[in-house]
């Protein structure tokens, strides 16, 4: 499905693409209402048209999203007679989209940057957008889970097992590290978001650990069969080894940190708890499997060390010790 936009008519005639956007965007929204799960290119750009007035393109576009890949995340743009500029690179991403299996959308950023609230602000900006998608819609590193924006203020919701980490870093960027910018404007490095709380354990590592598990968790039910089993159980081992993580966390912090942390040690447990029944008979399984495999073949060697016993040719002390083998 393409996104009917080139992108020498982007740089040189932004205020007829800004205009055009909405109806460039219909057929590829419908595409993905009536196929969840097929994934789409998007390139983002907060502030691309002028302040409060932002470009999101959904749909295949290769002009655009090559140099959204190979220059815009990286600072370098284009100026209206196609010459190089530089760019704020913290405005800019591109990934695919998709709606999961509760029908979120779902932004996986894969190159640059997308801050939620700067995120949340450009996809109201598109009145096609703010009506499709709303606030149904999350954003993702990769296959990480970074933030779920469902409130103005971005606050932890349980709704669908998802938490803000907004105060552990805000920003989602292409080498996995969060960077949070201060009064001042420069950035700093921050693991918890909380300056108090500086001895605290590593909040970004932790959110980060939980991210991973949280988006593994989600990806169960797209699955089938024996990759399914397979997910549920190295699900479940990460989640036997993390918890007990999360829980000292929680002990050790306060404050914003340890409300985030008791969100997220809520869905953990949520996740331990559903998983933990079927992780135990598929142990069983996965066991009895074995086992049987394994007395099969000792039947067969069984059979055969017995028929060998019959050589009368065989080595007395031989047959005397393939004897205590088989009984």
């Amino acid at each position: 499905m393409k996104f009917q936009v080139k992108l020498k008519e982007l740089v040189q005639t932004p205020d007829v693409v800004e205009k055009a956007l909405s109806t460039k965007l219909k057929k590829p929204l419908g595409h993905l209402a009536k196929n969840p799960g097929d994934k789409l290119p998007f390139c983002y750009g907060f502030g691309l048209f002028g302040d409060g007035r932002h470009f999101i393109s959904i749909g295949i576009a290769k002009e655009i999203d090559k140099h959204w890949k190979q220059k815009r995340v990286k600072g370098q743009g284009l100026d209206e007679n196609m010459k190089p500029i530089k760019v704020d690179k913290k405005k800019y991403a591109c990934g695919t989209i998709h709606i999961n299996e509760d029908g979120v959308y779902v932004f996986s950023v894969l190159h640059g940057i997308m801050k939620p609230m700067e995120a949340k602000a450009a996809i109201k900006s598109i009145p096609i957008l703010k009506k499709t998608i709303g606030d149904n819609y999350m954003i993702v590193k990769g296959e990480v889970v970074e933030e779920a924006p469902t409130t103005e203020e971005e606050d932890v919701t349980t709704d669908d097992e998802t938490v803000d980490r907004s105060g552990m870093g805000d920003e989602t960027t292409t080498d996995g590290t969060e960077e949070q910018q201060d009064t001042t404007g420069e950035t700093t490095d921050d693991t918890t978001g909380d300056t108090s709380s500086e001895t605290a354990p590593d909040g970004k590592a932790i959110a980060a650990e939980f991210s991973k598990i949280d988006a593994a968790y989600k990806s169960i039910s797209s699955l089938e069969g024996q990759e399914k089993a397979k997910k549920v159980l190295v699900v479940y081992k990460n989640l036997q080894s993390y918890k007990p993580k999360l829980e000292a966390y929680v002990g050790q912090v306060d404050g914003k940190n340890k409300a985030k942390g008791e969100q997220m040690l809520k869905v953990i447990t949520a996740y331990y708890d559903k998983l933990e029944s079927v992780a135990s008979k598929l142990d069983q399984q996965v066991s009895k499997k074995y086992v049987d495999e394994m007395e099969g073949l000792f039947g067969t060697l069984s059979d055969e060390i017995r028929a060998m016993l019959n050589d009368e040719g065989l080595p007395e002390e031989i047959k005397n010790l393939m004897s205590q083998i088989v009984g």
